[in-house]
């Protein structure tokens, strides 16, 4: 059985108590800084794993000049979560709450800025339980009690009422849909109260009462503690493929695919953060030493890795940095790691969440609306005003 051992020097810690009241409980603690952690893994037979992840590879710097800029399409006021959602032209979808009639609709932007409605339901969003298929086909979202479930699949809109509530909020972008848009984690099969039944052709599968569990279309991978179980569907129901052992008091941030591997961004309540990839290695190498994310990790404050459309995403943020304001975006895909850098100075971000468009030429963010002249990240307001928005790559690649 082989060993993973994952050694790095805390470049700098924020309190975990600050984040948890920014984004979830124990969800956002692990913002900055390093790890220390030992991994086994398992799948009933010996795997090969590389035997460091300090192993040199022939690449240029990871300091080298950024690959392109961002530019600004458009932006919203919005204090949440937007993220991308369509087929073939880039569109964002978001919560919108009407206070005064207490229904909270998805609202769906597209580059040109307008917007139309996809659906509504009671009570105000959680917001991170906003979801939305690869192909734009499905979205599903739970209201802020989470006894409401709101789905609409090719366009046809069913609202579902779940006798046993969620224990903690949604943790990953693909933790209440998978990509594909034909599975869903839910804690117990909802009774339809509205709208078609559309959940009778999708895969459910029943929460075992926490809130780290991921999916991949067929995969669910779920953080119980000590180890990453991964199961998949047979076609008729979920069995478990293989384990990864690892620290009990290290949870799952994030998994996200990025290119063919699932990376598991690993953190605890100290703000220490490491990551781990989950994919079966079958040339013995590591791929995010050598995709490069492992050396510009070294040179900045390490961050979750988000993953839509099999692009990975990520923040570059000097570790002595006393504001969350990056200096860059990294997009990790099957063409390796490249960095971008802002146009504009002084972006705060509002949320550790990025992500990058199918063609990786559009990324979205949120971030703050003002710079105060000590705005210090230890006393950051989250209820001041954030804004959504749209950065254009101007690149090689994406020609605008």
């Amino acid at each position: 059985m082989s060993k993973l051992h994952i050694e790095n020097h805390i470049a700098r810690k924020f309190s975990a108590k600050i984040l948890r009241r920014a984004i979830h409980p124990r969800l956002a603690t692990s913002i900055f800084a390093a790890l220390s952690l030992s991994i086994t893994v398992t799948a009933g037979h010996e795997q090969q794993l590389p035997a460091s992840w300090e192993t040199a590879i022939s690449r240029p710097s990871a300091d080298r000049g950024s690959d392109g800029s961002l530019v600004t399409i458009w932006e919203f006021p919005h204090r949440g979560i937007a993220r991308f959602c369509y087929d073939k032209e880039p569109a964002v979808i978001y919560f919108k709450y009407d206070i005064s009639q207490r229904l909270t609709s998805i609202m769906k932007k597209d580059l040109n800025g307008a917007e139309t409605s996809i659906g509504s339901f009671p009570e105000g969003p959680d917001e991170r339980s906003l979801s939305c298929s690869d192909d734009g086909r499905t979205v599903a979202a739970l209201n802020v009690s989470e006894s409401i479930l709101f789905v609409s699949k090719d366009k046809e809109r069913a609202s579902y009422k779940i006798p046993k509530h969620l224990p903690y909020s949604v943790s990953g972008v693909n933790s209440l849909l998978s990509p594909d848009g034909e599975s869903m984690i839910l804690p117990e099969m909802p009774a339809l109260i509205d709208g078609p039944d559309v959940l009778k052709e999708m895969k459910v599968f029943i929460s075992g009462n926490t809130y780290r569990e991921f999916l991949s279309n067929d995969y669910v991978f779920i953080d119980e503690g000590d180890k990453i179980t991964e199961l998949q569907y047979d076609g008729n129901t979920w069995i478990k493929k293989k384990y990864i052992n690892k620290k009990i008091d290290f949870y799952t941030n994030e998994i996200a695919k990025c290119d063919n591997h699932y990376i598991a961004s690993l953190g605890n309540d100290d703000g220490e953060l490491g990551f781990v990839d989950l994919s079966t290695p079958t040339d013995g190498r590591d791929w995010l030493n050598d995709a490069g994310v492992q050396i510009i990790m070294r040179l900045y404050s390490k961050k979750t890795i988000y993953g839509r459309y099999g692009i990975c995403a990520f923040t570059l943020l000097k570790s002595d940095a006393r504001i969350f304001k990056p200096e860059r975006l990294a997009r990790v895909d099957a063409t390796g790691l490249k960095t971008f850098s802002f146009s504009e100075p002084d972006i705060v971000f509002a949320w550790e969440e990025v992500s990058f468009s199918k063609d990786g030429c559009y990324a979205l963010i949120q971030r703050f609306s003002e710079v105060r002249e000590r705005f210090d990240f230890t006393a950051f307001d989250f209820t001041q005003p954030q804004h959504v928005r749209l950065l254009g790559v101007k690149s090689e690649q994406c020609d605008r």
